[in-house]
């Protein structure tokens, strides 16, 4: 599908989870508005129920502001570490602070269908928020296991809806030649070799940040993390710095989401698909929201593009 097969169209989008690359869902969902489109149904997991929840809330704008004004401290300082056995961040301090900035709405009264993707712990199966208050469904659609700690809501332990389901397609809401578009954040593709956004180092020091944010929390953090980095040492390659507690559950995350979105892509297949490079940004990095606005606009036409040569060739042979 090209951009003019787009301008005007019935809009159904699946925002996928992704961490701070989820701000990309901010500029593809200006484009497709810049091309006269509308969007009447949203799905999304983790960062992408974020973000469409603000959308179908009509709060896309006061939350693109206040994520642009963060810097480096101001991301950490909405960090609210807990030495809880279910998690190391309780969560409350980011969504306190987007209430403020937007009142909580049911889910119900939104303007426009959304549906937000947890998993229920117990059960590992996918749980979609539909009803009710929409903090509380976008809270437990992005609480990353051991990272962040988990949400009970009517009788369902949740955990972060990437972990069964990255790219909700399945509870997106259609409607007679509408166009769905899927936003992949997690995309395996490569920046082209002239971009400036690089892949991130896997190795951070947790410690540093830790003691600089929450000093009394430091101690007990850095003796859980040195104990785990030590049982999970390997001596496979030692060419290689060793990565951090943080990294190995962001990367075992990104590595079974990647999987999950290969074969709900093949299974789903989008009129539409965005991909965003995941190495691009970290998962945190919500201080380089700036940088990750003009990469989306880039990814969003280079992606139709790409579309349609591969369609060309598709052809040809």
């Amino acid at each position: 599908m090209n951009i003019n097969d787009l301008r005007g169209r019935e809009i159904a989008l699946v925002l996928s989870s992704g961490g701070a690359r989820g701000v990309a869902h901010i500029q593809v969902i200006r484009e497709l508005l810049n091309l006269g489109c509308h969007i009447h149904s949203i799905a999304g997991s983790s960062i992408g129920a974020v973000i469409g929840g603000m959308y179908a809330a009509g709060e896309l704008d006061t939350y693109e502001e206040w994520v642009l004004s963060m810097d480096r401290l101001a991301v950490w300082k909405l960090v609210d570490f807990t030495l809880s056995n279910k998690g190391f961040i309780r969560g409350e301090r980011v969504f306190s602070e987007m209430k403020k900035l937007a009142p909580d709405q049911k889910i119900e009264d939104l303007a426009i269908n959304f549906s937000a993707v947890a998993t229920d712990l117990y059960t590992h199966q996918e749980v979609v928020l539909n009803k009710g208050s929409l903090y509380d469904a976008m809270r437990a659609s992005v609480a990353i296991p051991s990272l962040f700690t988990p949400v009970m809501q009517d009788g369902h332990l949740l955990v972060d809806g990437g972990v069964v389901n990255p790219i909700p397609v399945n509870c997106i809401q259609r409607r007679e030649n509408d166009v769905l578009v899927v936003v992949d954040v997690n995309s395996p593709i490569a920046w082209e070799e002239d971009d400036e956004a690089k892949p991130q180092s896997l190795n951070t020091d947790t410690s540093d940040w830790i003691k600089f944010i929450n000093p009394k929390y430091s101690e007990g953090i850095e003796k859980f993390t040195n104990k785990w980095s030590k049982f999970l040492k390997s001596d496979k390659d030692k060419s290689k710095k060793e990565p951090g507690y943080f990294d190995l559950i962001n990367e075992t995350l990104l590595a079974q989401q990647f999987k999950l979105s290969e074969l709900t892509l093949r299974n789903f297949q989008p009129d539409v698909l965005v991909q965003f490079p995941k190495d691009s940004f970290g998962t945190f990095e919500f201080y380089r929201s700036n940088e990750i606005l003009q990469k989306a606009k880039k990814a969003f036409y280079h992606s139709i593009e790409a579309e349609q040569v591969s369609k060309k060739k598709q052809k040809t042979s």
